[in-house]
């Protein structure tokens, strides 16, 4: 330990301008310690004789401390340190050499031989990488120009088309032959889908025409022009060229049956290369994996003994310098590693193989054709289809509109035909805006049309989740006249259903073939006014039953106020009413207290937090006056 270690680093931390290095040797080595610099602060420290460096940091105490080991410094040699933006120079005092080991017993093993051998190690290694995966890898890159080369030569005597090659024109052809008699049958489904549907539309337009004004219906047939673009084939994605590629696997890889490596190899994904990639060895962490798989023996060979050379200098109760030497080891087995391999596996991938090329090559070709003869094809397929589908249409649109024109006519001579149906269902006791579950409900046709000739009875019903449904009631309409905006009400079709309280439940008011939804809701407002009719009890039981589902349900600040809970809601309702209807309320509040039952004891307010939530519902409740 230096002077300045000796009387405190605190020292040399104040006062740095009269801090000074020492150089002390140590066991196998020589110590350089100064102090006075900012903790954490990078330093290098190098012998300028051989350029041999040590980097570190500062330490917490401010010291710049390194040691030179194992014959990297002597005396005389000189020592220049750069901490941070500082430079010094220190030079090792001359006299005897730094003493050895402590214990004699406990030898030191020279760096320069564990880099050796662990240089050794890396490049055995990579020898075995190439020679298990080297052989497998170059048939896939050679497979992978193989297949780039056969479609590029392929566009390539084309002139670069797909459309000059005889592949297309067969398939251009081939695709107008079926297009054509595909397009004509379309056209014709069109025409007298289209034909029927308008002339329908148009015979019914001329009895809406004559609703309510006394008069006949022109019937006169005047049949439009057609106006039609044509059908369009749907024909679906063109396979793209890596996807049938894909489609080859098995033609593939029963040229590679003795390489297991390819059994799950995507050959989709080769040929979308921009360049050969093959990521054990292109990777950024390839040196890392490959120092395991020579710890772990996972790629074979016989080096056991170096294995154990490794234990043995890394082992601080058998070498003295253990440390220092297997970080060396280490070290140096990656950089050798990353400095070779990519050279050893090029040379090895990269070389020519006729057999993996001459494959992918027939397998570019072929999939080039093939995509040329698709091509070809929907595109010979989409222009027939197309022009044949519009003469088609033509032939058979204007019967299909006469037939339709005179169906719909004797229709409308025939029968009661409703029309125009505007409605609403109510509550016959509450009005629109208002259900009480219970209550009859009817409904009201603000506007309905009959556009037959024929005088009739037009039945009216609902069903749905928000009506007990009740007997259909009707009404009687004059042929060709409508209501004439006088509302018709009708006698109650069901009752409003025993739905919860502010939630959209849906009634649909059915008439002839004609439906109209519409949701209806029960709030407290219409419960409030309810319980000032007779059969008050019925409404009574409503309240308790939503009052206690809620409450069943409930947990903590469940009824703090903002919450909107059922409770909150009827309180404030309940303000808000008549002092007639408060009164209502007021009568059964007892009653309704008994949802919330007794006040919990102490246990229960403890671990469930229930006696909160039953102090606020009983708040509520004590508004209810």
């Amino acid at each position: 330990m230096n002077k300045l270690v000796r009387t405190g680093a605190l020292v040399a931390l104040l006062v740095s301008s009269l801090a000074t290095a020492e150089i002390t040797p140590v066991e196998n080595g020589y110590q350089l310690e100064k102090c006075g610099f900012g903790s954490g602060t990078p330093f290098t420290a190098t012998v300028r004789e051989t350029n041999d460096s040590i980097s570190g940091q500062v330490s917490p105490s401010g010291c710049v401390k390194t040691t030179f080991r194992n014959g990297r410094a002597k005396p005389g040699n000189n020592i220049i340190v750069e901490v941070g933006s500082q430079k010094f120079s220190e030079t090792i005092p001359g006299g005897a050499p730094a003493p050895g080991p402590t214990n004699p017993g406990l030898p030191s093993v020279d760096i320069r031989d564990v880099e050796k051998s662990a240089s050794d190690n890396a490049r055995m290694i990579a020898n075995r990488v190439v020679e298990i995966y080297g052989e497998a890898e170059n048939f896939r890159y050679n497979l992978y120009l193989g297949l780039r080369e056969g479609v590029a030569l392929y566009n390539w005597t084309a002139a670069y088309s797909y459309e000059g090659t005889g592949d297309y024109r067969s398939g251009y052809a081939l695709g107008q032959n079926e297009g054509r008699d595909q397009g004509y049958r379309a056209g014709e489904s069109a025409g007298r889908s289209e034909g029927s549907t308008n002339g329908g539309i148009e015979a019914s337009s001329r009895y809406h025409a004559a609703v309510d004004r006394g008069t006949s219906p022109d019937l006169t047939l005047r049949v439009p022009q057609a106006n039609y673009a044509g059908a369009q084939p749907s024909l679906g994605e063109i396979k793209s060229i890596d996807a049938r590629i894909q489609d080859r696997a098995e033609e593939i890889r029963r040229s590679l049956s003795r390489y297991q490596y390819f059994d799950n190899t995507d050959f989709m994904t080769i040929y979308r290369w921009n360049n050969y990639q093959h990521d054990l060895v292109k990777g950024w962490y390839r040196e890392d994996w490959a120092w395991e798989a020579w710890r772990k023996q996972s790629l074979g060979g016989n080096y056991q003994n170096a294995l154990d050379y490794y234990a043995k200098i890394s082992d601080s109760s058998r070498t003295a310098n253990a440390g220092e030497a297997s970080s060396a080891f280490r070290r140096k087995f990656k950089s050798t590693y990353d400095l070779v391999i990519d050279e050893k596996w090029d040379r090895s991938v990269r070389a020519t193989n006729p057999t993996a090329r001459t494959l992918g090559l027939a397998v570019g070709q072929s999939v080039a054709r093939e995509m040329a003869r698709d091509l070809g094809y929907r595109a010979g397929y989409s222009q027939s289809y197309q022009a044949s589908s519009i003469p088609a249409y033509r032939s058979v649109y204007e019967s299909a509109f006469r037939e339709a024109f005179d169906r719909r006519v004797v229709h409308h001579n025939n029968n009661v035909v409703v029309e125009n149906v505007q409605g609403r269902v109510v509550d016959t006791q509450g009005g629109i805006n208002y259900f009480v579950p219970g209550h009859p409900m009817t409904v009201i046709l603000d506007r309905v049309s009959n556009a037959g000739l024929l005088k009739g009875r037009i039945d009216v019903s609902v069903r749905g989740a928000g009506a007990s449904v009740g007997p259909a009631q009707s009404f009687e309409l004059e042929g060709l006249s409508s209501n004439k905006g006088v509302p018709v009400k009708l006698s109650p079709v069901g009752t409003v259903a025993d739905i919860a309280p502010y939630q959209d439940v849906q009634v649909e008011i059915v008439i002839g073939a004609h439906r109209l939804a519409q949701n209806i809701r029960v709030n407290f407002t219409s419960l409030v006014w309810a319980l000032g009719s007779e059969g008050k009890r019925q409404y009574v039981d409503y309240l308790k039953k939503y009052l206690k589902l809620e409450w069943d349900k409930a947990s903590g600040d469940a009824y703090k106020p903002g919450k909107n809970s059922l409770l909150e809601q009827l309180a404030r309702t309940h303000l808000q009413m008549s002092p007639s209807q408060r009164l209502q309320v007021a009568q059964v509040r007892e009653e309704l207290r008994t949802v919330y039952g007794a006040k919990p004891g102490m246990l229960s307010s403890i671990f469930t937090n229930k006696d909160v939530r039953y102090k606020d519902a009983q708040a509520y409740i004590d508004q209810l006056k």
